[in-house]
């Protein structure tokens, strides 16, 4: 949907936030914040209040430790720095497809970055 409705300041904020997260590939906490708010810049260039929402309640746990610790791990900044250029390229074109593509491959590959909660008893 950004793809769709990205207007220029819509991409200008979202390359603002990738050249944040290039600056901060040696800072965890701030390389997330950058990570954070491309993926909420995103939801705005797409102009849907649902993903808005489901965006912003999700936000507070990527800045948890865990994620904190993925981000940590060498090699992760620079692959989520690139994986996002490829989101944002897409975006520019308006290509939704590739955006699509692009971004689920970007969750499914740092989704293997991002420690496992472990279960507690009661919910074995």
């Amino acid at each position: 949907m950004a793809a769709e409705h990205a207007t220029e300041k819509n991409l200008e904020e979202l390359a603002g936030h990738l050249d944040r997260m290039t600056k901060a590939s040696k800072t965890p906490p701030e390389f997330v914040q950058a990570d954070v708010d491309f993926h909420l810049a995103i939801g705005r260039a797409a102009s849907n209040s649902i993903l808005m929402n489901a965006l912003q309640l999700h936000s507070p746990t990527c800045s948890s430790s865990g994620i904190l610790g993925a981000v940590a791990v060498k090699g992760v900044p620079e692959k989520a720095c690139a994986q996002h250029q490829r989101v944002l390229a897409a975006i520019r074109k308006k290509d939704g497809a590739a955006a699509r593509r692009e971004m689920r491959k970007h969750l499914q590959d740092m989704a293997t970055f991002a420690p496992r909660r472990r279960r507690t008893p009661a919910e074995e």
